[in-house]
This record gives C-alpha cells, structure tokens and sequence, in this order.
C-alpha cells in the first residue's frame, strides 16, 4: 500500500480485508439510485480548519479543495499531469556488474552492505518516482463578512457541488463550485439574495517560487486608479492570438524547478451588475449582483518523453470555450455527466440522520450509526472514482488531482480522512 500523507491513521491488511468483505456484503441489495429517497450530502456548520477538512472536487484531470472560509476562502487546485522531474533515462550505468556482488553479500548475510551497494550502483536512478505537485491557489477576501451567521458549507456527492452559504446582516450569500469535465474547468459562483451586494478582490498564486500573475483586463475598459501598469506576457503577443480574447483574466505562469514541466492557469470573470477592475495582480469586484469564475489549468506534458506542449494556448482555449456558455448551461453539463456514472450504484440502509459529519464520526465511535457510516463509505468511493482520469490512466484516485504544499506523490484521500478509514473503489472503471 503506498504512503499517504495528510492526517491518515495506518490502516493494516487485516483491517482492510474487514472493510473490503464489509462493503461487498452490503453491495448485494444495491438499489438505482433514484428509486429512493436518500441524502447524499456531506455538511459542516464551520469554515475547514486544516487541508484534510476541505471538500473536494474533481473533474479527472483537475481536482481541487474549497475550504469554505468567510472573510478569506481559499481553492487550492491541482492538474494531473504537474509533477517533479522530466524525461531520461532511468537505468543506472553499470548496473549489471554489481548484481554478482550485491547476490554474495547475501549469501554470507550482509544485508545492509548489499543494500546499500544497491541503492547506489544498482537500483535506478532515482531510485524513487518524483514528488507530484501543487498548481495553485485561488484567495479570496472578502470585506465586511466578519459577522456571518447561519454558516453551512456542503459537498453534495450527487451533484458533486461544493457549497458555501452565510448571512452577514440581512444579506445571505453563496458560493457553488465544481469542476466540469465535459468544458474542462472549475466554475465557482458567487451570489446574493440582493442586488449588489458582492465585493472582492481575487489573487491567483502558486507555491512554486518559479512562477507569476499576470493581469489582463477587457479592451479599453479603464483601470483602477491605484493599479501598476499593465504588463502582457509575451506568450499572449503569439501572432495566433488575439489579446481580445484575454480579456477579464489573471493569468500564472511557471516552471517546476530543474529545468521541468511548465505550467499554466487562467481565471475569467463574468459580471453581472457591479464594477471589474485590475489591482496589483489581483481581480477587484465592486458592488456585483453575480459573479461567475472560470479556472482552467495546463502543463506543457505531452507524453512521458515529451514535455514541450504550450499550457498557455490551452488554457485559453479552454476558457474561450467555456465562456461561450452560460452559468445554468456549465452547470447543466456538469451534473449531467457526474450522474450518468454516479447513479449507476447505490446503497441504501436506512434514511440518514439530519446530522453533521464530525456529529456522524462522534457517533460512530460510539458505534451509533454502523449502518450509516458503511453506506457513506460506499458514497464517498464513487466520486473518487470519478475525479481519476477516465482515459488516460496515470492516477486512479482523487489522492493525485489533490496534493497538498508538502508535494508528496500520494495524498490522502479527504473525503476518507472524514470518515476515518480506506475503501475499495465502485465498479465504475468500465465507463471511464
């Protein structure tokens, strides 16, 4: 079993065997979902506290963690395809004279001389896959909301939407984010129950010191009095593209470290009502009824001997594309193509109780609600399932959209980390 990082209790072979034979007896009374009227939403009265509590969500090439915070939220985002290293060879020269020496040192029981003798002259170099890594971030502030009641954030699993919702005085707004797999973008929404009331500014950034924000604003649309002068990346002057087109963005830019993979990731805004303009490498909305953003992200891989792609010119594709489409029609598309495989299984117990997930963990300690947890588990597999990449298969688990900032390869699964335990994925590798 690899290593997983985040918060995860080591879990055995026998435990895992337990929860496996669990999980396919309680698989014989499958129902379709649809045929009864269950809940399948994963909720919590506060904003997420660390990595692990964020809800996830994933598209099978992004993925992404909402921590659902008030005055500031943050998504940190993922692409499948950004890691460590670059292509060569892997085969250590000279291997093949040391595999008589290491096989006599363990013959006369020289365990640690051959290991290490292997580890230096044998064993490929490295000897280690590279560490996957960290895209970026989307930060958010948000005046004014220091005061919020009736918090609830949710991730409904039949939907796969993530949803935060607060009143700050007598206002009550929301945000829904999701990521698309049909336009190939994350989409997060932002509202209000009045008319002009949304306020923020928006900062795309990136852990990799090797990167930077660009800020484009739409055509002749004038800029904030304070704002640096604009600064136009030279990939955006390609005689192929049309600086039209990049209108409304933040825009970053980099490279992995050791001469690796590039990267790239875009933000278009859409307003209705209120003012858009350019800080320093920020977004500032004004006095906004909605406001709908559209993220997409790229990396120079082509294959695993080929890493010369340009992530610019998909990432504006990519969100030309999406733009073309209205909010309901992006969402639409979306749920549409979550359900056509989450629905293909279901599990139902018994009616789940109206209560908090921390609440359900508590009572499965007390071993309150067995029956319940068993069929969240079951839940929680299936759009695990769904955030791995449906034809090309380099990762099969949510654990490699999502990476924390310690960029390790494996990442614990969160969705798990909320239920305390591991799973055995659904049956839904054929359709994908």
């Amino acid at each position: 079993m690899p290593p997983l990082c985040g918060h995860h209790d080591p879990v055995t072979k026998l435990q895992q065997r337990i929860l496996a034979t669990v999980i396919a007896a309680l698989l014989f009374p499958a129902t379709i979902r649809g045929a009864t009227n269950q809940s399948t939403v994963i909720w919590f009265n506060r904003p997420a506290a660390k990595w692990t509590e964020a809800l996830p969500i994933g598209n099978g090439r992004m993925g992404a963690m909402v921590f659902g915070g008030i005055t500031g939220e943050r998504i940190q985002f993922n692409e499948d395809t950004l890691w460590r290293g670059k292509p060569h060879d892997y085969v250590r020269a000279g291997a093949g004279d040391q595999l008589a020496p290491i096989r006599r040192m363990l013959a006369d029981g020289k365990i640690k001389e051959a290991s290490a003798l292997a580890k230096e002259k044998f064993l490929s170099d490295p000897v280690r896959q590279l560490p996957y890594q960290p895209f970026g971030d989307l930060r958010f502030h948000f005046p004014g909301h220091e005061n919020a009641t009736n918090y609830r954030r949710e991730l409904d699993l039949d939907s796969a939407l993530a949803t935060v919702s607060y009143k700050v005085d007598d206002v009550t707004f929301k945000r829904e984010t999701f990521a698309s797999y049909p336009d190939r973008i994350i989409v997060v929404r932002l509202t209000a129950d009045k008319p002009g009331q949304i306020s923020f500014t928006l900062k795309l950034t990136s852990p990799h010191t090797n990167s930077q924000t660009f800020a484009v604003l739409p055509y002749r649309r004038p800029r904030c009095a304070f704002s640096q002068p604009l600064f136009v990346p030279q990939f955006l002057l390609k005689k192929d593209q049309d600086i039209k087109d990049m209108t409304q963005h933040l825009l970053l830019a980099g490279k992995v470290p050791d001469d690796g993979l590039s990267f790239a990731s875009g933000v278009r805004a859409r307003l209705a009502g209120g003012k858009l303009c350019l800080g320093d490498r920020e977004l500032i909305v004004t006095n906004a009824d909605s406001v709908t953003l559209l993220l997409a992200a790229a990396t120079s891989f082509k294959n695993f001997q080929a890493i010369s792609g340009e992530p610019q010119v998909r990432v504006t594709s990519d969100l030309k594309k999406a733009a073309k489409r209205s909010y309901d029609d992006l969402r639409a598309r979306h749920i549409a193509d979550h359900q056509k495989l989450f629905r293909r299984v279901s599990l139902d117990l018994e009616r789940l109780a109206r209560h908090r997930t921390f609440v359900r963990r508590q009572r499965f300690a007390q071993r309150e609600e067995k029956l319940r947890r068993e069929r969240g588990l079951l839940e929680v597999g299936v759009p695990s399932e769904l955030t791995a990449p449906r034809r090309v298969q380099r990762a099969a688990s949510i654990s490699f959209k999502i990476a924390t900032t310690f960029f390790s390869a494996f990442g614990a699964n969160p969705l798990t980390s909320m239920y305390s335990g591991t799973f055995e994925p659904s049956a839904l590798r054929s359709e994908q």
